[in-house]
């Protein structure tokens, strides 16, 4: 029971941790977090897709966001790393708060959704889905959804294969909020392998020595 005391504590030690961050790094790309408990005491390791915002000039902000993880949540000298992300279009987290931060720019909301689209397209991916809600264009909340590709809805593949992301924007007309679910290269139970299979020797028609 100690054990599993330990990795529920651990586990609700990483969502506070991760809610902080996507708040106090909106506008350096925040895209996840990542604990690790070593001898030394916790790795933090931040990704984002602007690793130099978080720094900041001489590692200042970096420090300052050190200070303020062991004030907040009583760390003991925290080892903060800063890790890049690859490709910040096949990052649904990201995605998603591009298009808010589009909607706060007064971008209507299928033209964010589109741009978003064609960029992950292009990025590579398989299939996208973007879903936006709220108070789009009238007094009552709807959703509408944008997809490419492929996209499956449910079961193992969605688990194993599909990643999700989140984020939401105030704006005078209320709340809005956007999803999105981007799925990379894959492959899944119901796919049909072609294998040509090898001729063997004294086919039909071929003549043979005596």
């Amino acid at each position: 029971m100690v054990f599993h005391r330990k990795v529920l504590e651990f586990g609700k030690l990483h969502q506070k941790v991760d809610d902080f961050l996507k708040e106090y790094l909106k506008e350096a790309g925040y895209n996840g977090v990542r604990i690790l408990n070593v001898p030394m005491g916790l790795v933090v390791t931040i990704y984002t897709s602007k690793p130099g915002v978080v720094i900041g000039p001489d590692g200042r902000n970096i420090r300052e966001l050190q200070n303020a993880l062991q004030t907040k949540f009583g760390l003991e000298n925290p080892q903060v790393n800063v890790a890049e992300v690859e490709n910040s279009d096949l990052e649904p987290q990201l995605v998603a708060q591009m298009i808010c931060r589009a909607l706060e720019r007064g971008v209507k909301y299928r033209r964010a959704a589109r741009i978003a689209l064609r960029r992950i397209a292009a990025a590579g991916a398989v299939g996208c889905e973007i879903r936006v809600a709220g108070k789009l264009t009238t007094d009552r909340s709807r959703f509408e959804k944008f997809t490419y590709g492929y996209m499956p809805a449910a079961g193992d593949p969605v688990a194993k294969n599909v990643k999700i992301g989140k984020a939401s924007v105030l704006l005078p007309q209320g709340l809005i909020g956007v999803k999105v679910k981007v799925l990379l290269k894959a492959s899944f139970p119901d796919e049909v392998l072609m294998i040509e299979a090898p001729q063997e020797a004294g086919a039909v028609g071929e003549a043979k020595g005596k």
